[in-house]
């Protein structure tokens, strides 16, 4: 406990934890963002139309849109905030390019507040996500939409299974310049582990960011071609 105690006092002294969205100084060395700046991340509160991005009020399925738009995103888009917002893509960028797992807390309950006021009826849906190539995972040191998952899941008291798999280490869709080069780019890139956990079953979905749906739309393809009923891909922010 001392030895403990001292080590934080220490790294508090060399490195005081400061807020990823404002750079003032942290009380609490777990917290990463204070207060203050958390209240500034305005929360969605409807499902939205995975093709023109529009609210779709009391969370109706319909936004005009023919059948063949349609087929290419087979769910419902739910997203908690925009990545317009300075501070989540603060958050993010830290959470998946320098290694913040512990960033999982903050991201996994503005997903949690959102599905609340959003009142999403997610009861008896399975929970899973968008895995990432082994070596990537690897290299990264976690998956950062399975940690989100597994925060959905504990708090709503939801079954989580990892269903797909990635086979394909295709570039990331970040250097990709519209949806057609990310449809290409991550067409064929996921398997299906265990067809008869997901047959017949309603899916949550999770991934971090929601820009084109070209990766959602792939996994979400797959998930249907195996027996998959109503699909909610939930993102932490849509661009």
């Amino acid at each position: 406990m001392f030895l403990t105690k001292l080590k934080n006092n220490l790294l508090d002294i060399l490195f005081p934890p400061i807020c990823l969205g404002c750079q003032k100084h942290l009380e609490d060395r777990d917290k990463f963002v204070c207060d203050c700046c958390l209240s500034l991340i305005k929360l969605n509160n409807t499902l939205f139309c995975p093709v023109c991005q529009a609210r779709l009020p009391e969370n109706k399925r319909i936004c005009g849109h023919g059948s063949k738009k349609s087929k290419k995103f087979p769910f419902l888009l739910a997203a908690a905030s925009s990545y317009d917002n300075k501070i989540i893509q603060e958050i993010v960028h830290n959470y998946k390019y320098k290694g913040f797992n512990r960033l999982s807390l903050v991201l996994g309950n503005i997903l949690i507040d959102y599905l609340q006021i959003a009142r999403l009826p997610i009861t008896g849906y399975l929970i899973t996500y968008i895995p990432l190539y082994y070596s990537r995972e690897k290299k990264r040191g976690f998956n950062q939409s399975k940690l989100l998952a597994e925060l959905i899941s504990k708090n709503f008291n939801l079954e989580m299974a990892g269903v797909l798999k990635r086979i394909k280490n295709n570039p990331p869709q970040a250097k990709t310049k519209n949806y057609n080069e990310r449809a290409q780019n991550i067409s064929g890139a996921f398997q299906i582990i265990n067809s008869e956990k997901i047959k017949n079953r309603n899916v949550l979905l999770i991934d971090d960011v929601y820009t084109s749906g070209a990766t959602m739309s792939e996994a979400a393809r797959i998930l249907k071609q195996n027996g998959a009923n109503k699909i909610i891909a939930l993102a932490v922010a849509k661009t």
